[in-house]
């Protein structure tokens, strides 16, 4: 019988770690590490981004080689820092005193050249580099290594972008796009009766978790007042509604649930708003709701997406 060879087993200690950072392409220039604490920013000018350090000061801190071996101390007993460990960075944006924060962080003002600016932090996108390459990637491209934010703006900085960081986000559907056709009814002889040019008049919907909103069409909308104008009784009954299609455009609609038509809504600064005379339905009304003289039935057009 002919023996069959076992695969040869991974060694998981002659795994070099240090290795992660060349796979990048961050090459180690066995300069001496810079000495950086949490709060130290990187700067360069007023029209580039800004970067802090945010990683814990514990963390940071070392005894330079030249150091510990001119007194004589074994490696064992030092306090060395690994030259590949990762540094946290947290970049930011210079504004003007006087403009308006584009994000939720800021931290006092720091001296940049000969002015005074407000710095945005964007947490969102924290990173992290080799501390060896804090040189080669900042120091050599420009960026002064020179100011240091007060300890309890710093750790404030930290503690918000940890927040961000450690938080438990479980997985949610992400909003789904289709595109729907909005059919026009109008109450005649006790009947829903359609009227309107139905291809014309289309609409975007979204689906989320939380709302199922539809925005109609720009073009649109001006299809759907003329066909409300075609008809001059329910144009008439309908005049006072006249401003709800100068801001149709740019307001979403709230699309009724599943075999429950009912009234119109508008979705305002996230809360539900009745809109008088209009309802809205995903099916053929059959019956008459109280105030209502137009319904609108949104169906989905062919070919769009599924999200059930």
């Amino acid at each position: 019988m002919k023996k069959v060879e076992k695969p040869a087993m991974v060694n998981n200690e002659s795994l070099d770690i240090s290795s992660v950072s060349g796979l990048f392409g961050f090459l180690d220039d066995n300069r001496p590490l810079p000495l950086i604490h949490l709060g130290d920013l990187f700067i360069k000018s007023p029209s580039s981004l800004v970067f802090a350090v945010i990683s814990a000061s514990c963390d940071l801190q070392f005894v330079p080689e030249s150091v510990w071996r001119s007194r004589g101390v074994k490696k064992n007993e030092a306090r060395i820092k690994l030259r590949d460990e990762s540094v946290l960075l947290i970049p930011g944006t210079t504004r003007e005193i006087d403009a308006s924060p584009t994000s939720q962080i800021v931290t006092g003002l720091i001296r940049i050249k000969n002015g005074w600016y407000s710095i945005d932090w964007h947490r969102e996108r924290v990173f992290s580099l080799p501390h060896s390459a804090l040189r080669s990637i900042l120091e050599d491209r420009g960026y002064e290594h020179s100011t240091r934010l007060q300890l309890d703006r710093a750790i404030e900085l930290q503690q918000k972008c940890f927040a961000q960081l450690g938080r438990v986000g479980l997985a949610i559907q992400p909003p789904m796009q289709k595109e729907y056709q909005i059919r026009t009814f109008k109450w005649h002889e006790e009947a829903w009766v359609e009227f309107g040019k139905t291809s014309q008049i289309e609409a975007v919907a979204f689906h989320s978790s939380k709302k199922n909103v539809a925005v109609v069409k720009y073009d649109s909308l001006t299809r759907l007042r003329n066909s409300l104008q075609e008809d001059s009784n329910l144009a008439s009954s309908l005049a006072s509604l006249a401003s709800i299609f100068v801001r149709l455009h740019k307001t979403p609609l709230v699309l009724p649930d599943k075999n429950k038509p009912g009234q119109l809504n508008l979705l305002i600064d996230r809360e539900k708003k009745k809109v008088p005379k209009i309802g809205a339905t995903l099916e053929e009304p059959n019956v008459k709701k109280k105030g209502i003289e137009l319904m609108l039935m949104f169906v989905e057009k062919a070919g769009a997406i599924n999200d059930e």
